[in-house]
């Protein structure tokens, strides 16, 4: 749970940040006031957040629980019943007859200059 609240935070986080910014851009450019030095902090914090965002999604993504091989069955009903999209490997995909002809080649099988 934890996990959604920070990724909730580092996505508002820099919006907020460039709100400010542009609030204090109007009110420099209706007082005629040399804003500079606070513009640069704030830019300065922009980027270190941007960069923050960008670590966390390379630290959390790889660490989801999900395999690369994996692929996404969306919701579907069985036997009149809703059952939740998952992820499950591509071996039981196949083996539970869920995989459809037109999903995409696995890694190990994609030619990217076909013949």
């Amino acid at each position: 749970m934890a996990i959604w609240a920070i990724r909730l935070l580092l996505l508002v986080l820099p919006v907020a940040i460039l709100l400010y910014w542009l609030s204090i851009r109007q009110k420099a450019a209706q007082s005629g006031e040399d804003m500079s030095r606070k513009e640069r902090s704030i830019a300065i914090a922009g980027v270190i957040v941007s960069l923050v965002t960008l670590l966390a999604l390379i630290f959390t993504v790889p660490f989801s629980g999900h395999s690369t091989d994996s692929v996404y069955i969306p919701p579907r009903t069985v036997d009149g019943q809703i059952v939740p999209g998952e992820f499950i490997t591509r071996e039981e995909a196949e083996a539970r007859g869920l995989l459809d002809k037109a999903a995409p080649p696995r890694a190990d099988e994609f030619e990217p200059f076909g013949d």
